[in-house]
């Protein structure tokens, strides 16, 4: 089996380091693909990553342990999720075990007992890839590797794909099938840019000729690297976050079940294609812009107020961190320096650039 890919959550740096340095990853079969600091990036690092284990802290700011958890199974049945508890959490890691999470470590834990839980989920994700459930999981993630593939492609100086290209990338897959799986996936997330009479003529010739499968994915690719790339949903993904930003669903996955239409996967790739930056680093500088906004117009409102206000629910710690990154001051040292530049007479402190729209 493959190194299996774990992701490691804990909004205390301290504490993520330890257990990085602490464990013998290459021993256990493991591969630490992400360390966050908080649920809301380790969101992100879910769908981009895809790990079949979750190690997360069980009490953050924004969305608890168990919260990431029930998401993160809701978006990958098969993951084995562990949750970090103080004695005073213990309570909690109880309720989670009844939702069905069952590995928990209590802190402070040992090296022997974070590779003890370690092992029983490698254990159970070996015992998982003899039944159906794992199948199921492993055919999607080849077909979503697939898609990577068909959106990697290079065209031509005139924006074409050639079939030669979809040939070599079906060469290494024995089952044909997921080549079809991944062309009728194509054509149902690109739907807008294509005749839709025409993309059902096309997933049933697909399934019928085999032969003629590497003209028409690379036909239809071809169409749409002529056509824009699918720009159309990014601009509407964009739209929707800007008028939503103060929604604290505001999240990748939910944004491509309910905007978008597509594979959560495929639409981050989409959109740092075409906004030359991540999902929910545009959605950051959205919400940091109005957070400026609002402390221009009201010095006086309270930082729980404007964290609220942009989505960020009572997270005033996250609040600050963003607001930082993007600005190089704390929103008070912003303010307060706004106040002084005011009473001088003086410009105020400008906005960072906000991404295009």
């Amino acid at each position: 089996m493959d190194m299996l890919k774990l992701l490691l959550v804990d909004d205390e740096s301290g504490v993520r380091e330890h257990i990085r340095a602490l464990i013998r990853w290459d021993e256990l079969g493991i591969k630490v693909i992400g360390s966050c600091d908080s649920a809301v990036a380790a969101l992100e690092a879910l769908t981009d990553e895809r790990p079949d284990i979750l190690l997360t802290d069980i009490k953050m700011p924004v969305m608890s342990g168990i919260e990431l958890s029930a998401k993160a199974i809701g978006m990958y049945p098969a993951i084995q999720c562990v949750l970090l508890s103080g004695y005073s959490e213990f309570a909690l890691a109880q309720e989670a075990m009844k939702q069905g999470i069952r590995h928990y470590l209590l802190k402070p834990c040992s090296k022997a007992e974070i590779e003890k839980v370690l092992r029983e989920c490698a254990g159970q994700i070996t015992l998982d890839s003899q039944g159906a459930l794992y199948r199921l999981d492993r055919r999607r993630r080849l077909v979503a590797q697939i898609m990577d593939e068909f959106h990697g492609l290079q065209p031509s100086h005139d924006r074409r794909i050639a079939p030669g290209q979809i040939e070599a990338i079906a060469r290494p897959y024995s089952d044909l099938s997921l080549l079809q799986e991944a062309f009728a996936l194509l054509l149902s997330q690109h739907a807008a840019l294509l005749n839709p009479r025409a993309s059902l003529e096309k997933i049933s010739t697909a399934f019928h000729d085999e032969s003629d499968l590497p003209r028409q994915i690379a036909d239809t690719l071809t169409e749409i690297f002529q056509d824009a790339g699918g720009s159309s949903v990014v601009d509407e993904v964009k739209a929707y976050i800007r008028s939503n930003f103060d929604d604290q669903n505001l999240t990748l996955q939910y944004i491509a079940d309910n905007v978008a239409h597509m594979n959560a996967q495929y639409l981050g790739k989409l959109f740092c294609a075409q906004a030359g930056m991540k999902f929910s680093e545009y959605t950051a500088e959205v919400r940091m812009g109005e957070a400026i906004r609002r402390l221009q117009k009201d010095p006086g409102c309270k930082m729980y107020e404007i964290a609220r206000y942009i989505g960020l629910g009572n997270s005033v710690q996250y609040f600050y961190q963003l607001f930082k990154k993007r600005t190089g001051m704390t929103p008070k040292e912003y303010r307060e320096k706004q106040l002084r530049q005011g009473a001088a007479g003086e410009p105020r402190p400008q906005a960072p650039q906000m991404p295009q729209v």
